[in-house]
């Protein structure tokens, strides 16, 4: 595995407090419903996100050129609000799948063939690339055995990347599933084979096992060896959501929540009859199956979760008619611990199909892209919006220091905090970098760890011995204080076992 090319920046991004730029209209208690700054200009549409160790955030789109679609990339630091443009200048990776790789850098697998191939919803292609943060550099990988448009990747726990799912050279879904491995190989994983649609919801679990959860309504399992698929159950629902959000659910482990998505497809592309229903499952239970979990306050579709530190999750986007019609404004806040929802302060821009939402290291949260392809959205992809949760408005946050840059599984690290005693820390989390495209965000992950006050201003908290809670690469470390308040993140690698 290729090592990094330039130590990291690490340490806090934003004065704690200093952020808090002039806010968006029609916001309410920011301690309740959070608050959004004034919207920024942005370069490219953010259709794929992904949070890069650099605690920097890329966003890659299609660039038309004449009658070819090709990559713009673009990397933003939320330190100094500059843009770099990392454009590779070659191929096209839209509608590509990514992951974050254990040294750093940014996978990618498959993409788009172009405007002219455009017969059905999408032609893939073969070629894999990798970008390097600490250079800024591309460069390729390789062909996969198979085009694909539309796939998933994701890191399994010795660090290899699982590419499933996509749509073919000619247009039909790809049942075969291929591997990165550490030495940059593609290989074809022989065996198992099984049709998924489009961006699969996909997620590795506490034994090795792997469950799919949609969009289709059956739930499978594939083994830890990538040997067989088997269907377990099916969901409440019962039929296809169509851009639907899916996530881990903070504090249950194995637990996997899916959550709103469009029931109804028609012959033209677009889809609506959006659903509000949730549901999770307990992946490792006996008799694993789904039970209906508290509904959102409004049916959407094309909608994005993202984890935040204090074990909630805040949904962000979406709307009632694919792409662009009638968009939820206000995003909400789940609470696992409550299974209940608030609705938050509302966003300027509607953010439904093609867009991202991310956690920041600082805490808060990039709402970013949808494009523009019918003429009717023409202003939401040229704009960022960054959101403040509640818990930045419920006093001092905690400041720490002295994390390591690297630690080992199942090993013990020191940390100091400021603005809060030990004795003060409700909990300590590491919270996985972000890859999310098309509503489904294959990177974060919630993983709480113990941890003992050691002095006053000091403190111990253990990693996980377990590789497939956490797989390695880089994550950010949240400190929070009794009130839920976290700190500024630190970022972290988890070395390979």
């Amino acid at each position: 595995m290729r090592v990094a090319s330039r130590p990291l920046v690490l340490g806090c991004l934003l004065i704690p407090g200093a952020f808090l730029a002039t806010p968006s209209v029609g916001q309410g208690d920011p301690a309740r419903v959070g608050r959004w700054e004034a919207p920024k200009p942005w370069p490219i549409t953010g259709i794929h996100a992904a949070v890069l160790p650099t605690a920097e955030v890329m966003h890659l789109t299609y660039l038309e050129v004449e009658t070819e679609l090709e990559t713009a990339a673009t990397v933003w630091n939320p330190r100094t609000g500059n843009f770099r443009d990392v454009s590779p200048g070659f191929g096209d990776m839209f509608c590509a799948g990514h992951s974050l790789l254990p040294s750093g850098e940014l996978f990618v697998a498959g993409g788009f063939a172009g405007l002219e191939q455009f017969l059905c919803n999408g032609r893939g292609v073969k070629p894999a690339h990798i970008f390097d943060p600490f250079s800024y550099k591309w460069r390729k990988v390789g062909n996969m055995s198979f085009a694909r448009f539309y796939p998933t990747v994701f890191s399994l726990a010795d660090g290899r990347q699982l590419i499933i799912g996509g749509q073919g050279e000619n247009c039909q879904y790809i049942p075969i599933m291929e591997t990165l491995s550490l030495d940059e190989k593609l290989n074809r994983v022989r065996g198992p084979s099984r049709i998924m649609k489009d961006y699969p919801r996909a997620f590795l679990l506490s034994d090795g096992r792997v469950v799919h959860v949609g969009v289709e309504p059956t739930t499978s399992y594939l083994d830890k060896k990538l040997k067989f698929w088997k269907s377990v159950t099916v969901t409440n629902l019962g039929r296809i959501r169509y851009e639907p959000t899916a996530f881990y659910v903070p504090g249950y482990r194995d637990r996997v929540m899916i959550c709103g998505g469009y029931q109804t497809e028609w012959p033209d592309g677009t889809r609506d009859n959006p659903t509000a229903t949730c549901e999770a499952i307990d992946a490792l239970s006996a008799n694993p199956s789904w039970r209906s979990m508290a509904p959102m306050a409004a049916a959407r579709g094309d909608i994005n979760s993202v984890i935040l530190p204090d074990g909630k999750v805040l949904v962000v986007g979406g709307g009632e008619h694919h792409r662009y019609t009638a968009p939820r404004l206000k995003p909400e806040l789940y609470d696992p611990a409550t299974n209940t929802w608030t609705t938050m302060a509302p966003e300027r821009f509607g953010r439904m199909y093609h867009s991202t939402a991310v956690l920041l290291p600082d805490g808060r949260v990039l709402s970013a892209g949808q494009d523009n392809l019918d003429g009717t959205a023409p202003e939401s992809g040229k704009w960022g919006e960054i959101f403040s949760p509640p818990y930045l408005f419920r006093g001092k946050r905690p400041v720490v220091r002295g994390v390591p840059a690297d630690a080992d599984y199942d090993s013990t690290i020191p940390m100091r905090v400021k603005k809060t005693k030990a004795a003060k820390v409700g909990r300590v989390v590491l919270i996985g970098l972000s890859a999310v495209t098309h509503s489904h965000n294959s990177g974060q992950r919630y993983v709480p760890l113990e941890f003992t006050p050691t002095g006053k201003r000091t403190l111990e908290a253990k990693i996980t011995a377990n590789a497939n809670l956490a797989p390695p690469g880089y994550y950010m470390l949240f400190v929070l204080n009794d009130k839920g308040v976290p700190s500024v993140a630190q970022i972290i690698r988890i070395n390979l076992g």
